[in-house]
């Protein structure tokens, strides 16, 4: 639109207005302000009639009107594509907060998408009679509870208990102490006790202070909770945990972390092995961590394993046996393993077979790191290095057993 009616001014000295602000009147305002409210957002007003958004925000602000935020508006704006059956519900009955619950929204919302619609709204319709309300509390129902079964408002039925001077509250019904105290004894924790006894987890925890009664916190539950729980339930509670990390990859800075972690571990067989070594003027570091992995006793150059248990010859230990003495080897270790069990116990002789070893190794700094295990104090060996294309800790023995004694008895491969 140009405004230029100076014609006889010359072309350069002329000047054109593009774009003039609109200049909205008192009823524009009105509009606004009623459009606003029903749940249409600022910026589509302002796209309505031609102004900026701030502009309609001052007016609004102006007007007294609570501008709603982002995240307020788009909750309004997604349940506009449900305004029908929003109508709907109300129509039959239903409470603004029983709709807002099933939208996940509040009753207010619920409200100004209602009047978006122009749907007649009912004042106090759905609020029952004073005395059933106050029958119904005193028979333990909650607020909540009889605003729900009613399909009014919770803050209507306090409102008429406040009037007719019963102290409301909304955690739920007279409760036995004796009763939430005995089933708190027995272990259970608050929520469940609150639970079975039909009141809230938050009056139950004023109800135990009140009466000088200590609730216990996390860990203390969590050791009551595992105290009643039978071995499969304590299984069905790891299960997840372990099947959510079965079979993930872990990174190399997390197995550095856990080997360290594991250097406070030690067993018993370990701990004799260590006190005879230091006997001998041998000074070890028990689970001392080489990379990712750890050893039970390391006097270095020399990695000491005490194998007590048949599993590390079977499973997932020895599937893992090569990966790690490599492992170790490359970092620049021997290896020496202890076999310990019934047959070749740990007696000072094992522990010299040890010593010696290892003042062997430290003479020869040099040495081709190999890896060595031992049965008694080395009358049996299976050895090898790193060299060798595989690595193997099989016994050079088995045993069987002898049909003229009946014993099992060790004999070679």
């Amino acid at each position: 639109m140009c405004y230029n009616s100076f014609c006889c001014v010359p072309i350069r000295f002329r000047l054109e207005v593009i774009n003039m602000p609109v200049k909205l009147t008192d009823l524009d305002i009105d509009n606004i302000v009623n459009e606003y409210t029903s749940g249409l957002s600022a910026r589509n007003i302002a796209a309505k009639y031609g102004v900026t958004h701030s502009g309609i925000t001052y007016v609004l602000r102006k007007r007294g009107v609570r501008v709603r935020g982002k995240a307020e508006q788009g909750q309004i704006g997604a349940l506009i594509s449900h305004a029908e059956e929003i109508e709907s519900l109300y129509a039959a009955g239903e409470h603004p907060e029983y709709i807002g619950n099933k939208f996940n929204c509040s009753a207010v919302s619920v409200y100004k998408i209602l009047k978006s619609v122009g749907a007649k709204l009912r004042k106090g319709a759905n609020v029952p009679a004073v005395d059933i309300i106050v029958e119904e509390y005193k028979s333990g129902m909650t607020a909540a509870q009889i605003a729900v079964k009613h399909g009014a408002g919770s803050s209507s039925i306090h409102r008429r208990l406040k009037a007719a001077g019963v102290e409301a509250n909304n955690y739920g019904p007279v409760i036995s102490l004796e009763t939430a105290v005995d089933l708190f004894n027995e272990g259970i924790g608050i929520a469940g006790v609150a639970k079975k006894v039909g009141c809230s987890s938050t009056y139950l925890v004023k109800l135990f202070s009140d009466n000088g009664i200590q609730a216990r916190n996390r860990s203390e539950q969590q050791f009551a909770r595992m105290a009643r729980a039978t071995s499969d339930e304590r299984k069905k509670l790891s299960q997840a945990a372990h099947d959510a990390v079965r079979g993930v990859k872990r990174s190399r800075a997390e197995l550095l972390k856990r080997a360290k972690a594991r250097s406070k571990i030690i067993s018993g067989y370990e701990i004799q092995l260590r006190d005879m070594l230091s006997e001998r003027g041998i000074t070890t570091d028990p689970q001392f961590p080489i990379g990712t992995y750890n050893c039970d006793l390391a006097a270095y150059p020399v990695a000491v394993e005490v194998f007590g248990g048949k599993w590390h010859w079977h499973g997932h230990h020895l599937a893992r046996t090569e990966e790690r003495f490599r492992h170790i080897l490359n970092a620049g270790w021997h290896i020496l393993v202890v076999a310990v069990d019934v047959a070749s116990p740990l007696t000072p002789a094992v522990a010299d077979y040890v010593a010696a070893y290892i003042e062997q190794a430290r003479r020869d700094p040099s040495a081709r790191r190999e890896y060595r295990v031992i049965w008694r104090a080395g009358e049996d060996t299976t050895a090898g290095s790193l060299d060798d294309d595989h690595i193997s800790i099989i016994p050079p023995f088995t045993n069987r057993r002898n049909p003229a004694t009946g014993r099992y008895e060790r004999v070679a491969r």
